[in-house]
């Protein structure tokens, strides 16, 4: 009991230091269940995962379709699932928040180029027809 007292004090110091620290860090992720906290830390930030994106201007059956992005050893890996079949990327290069990759569809190339914020793609497509945007989130499966 003697040093009930400063055992008291200390953890009432350390809690309201804690409490300023992470007022004072505006970017922190405060993590209400476990279950967040198991999905957040795979996809944080990361190109990783699968994406569903929609692309504008461009015929119905490339409208829409599923980026697989993964990551073996220390290059990224694309695949674009479209409804007839998946195509995998080549030229992929990371850097920073944006990475870029081409696909070849009916024989002529494209090269894309995306930004990742947070769970949201948005980039550009660049073929001989022009250039189209291409948004995207997070895949929920």
């Amino acid at each position: 009991m003697k040093n009930f007292g400063r055992l008291f004090y200390a953890a009432i110091f350390f809690m309201v230091a804690s409490a300023s620290l992470s007022a004072a860090n505006t970017n922190a992720l405060i993590i209400e269940n476990a279950e967040d906290l198991k999905e957040f830390s795979l996809v944080a930030n990361s190109f990783e995962g699968s994406w569903d994106y929609t692309v504008s201007d461009v015929p119905y059956e490339y409208k829409t379709g599923v980026l697989l992005i993964s990551k073996k050893k220390e290059e990224y890996v694309v695949e674009v699932k479209l409804q007839y079949g998946t195509i995998k990327a080549t030229d992929v290069s990371l850097k920073k928040n944006k990475m870029n990759f081409s696909v070849w569809v009916e024989g002529e190339k494209v090269d894309v180029s995306l930004t990742i914020m947070e769970d949201k793609l948005t980039g550009k497509a660049k073929a001989s027809i022009g250039e189209m945007t291409l948004m995207g989130k997070r895949s929920e499966a």
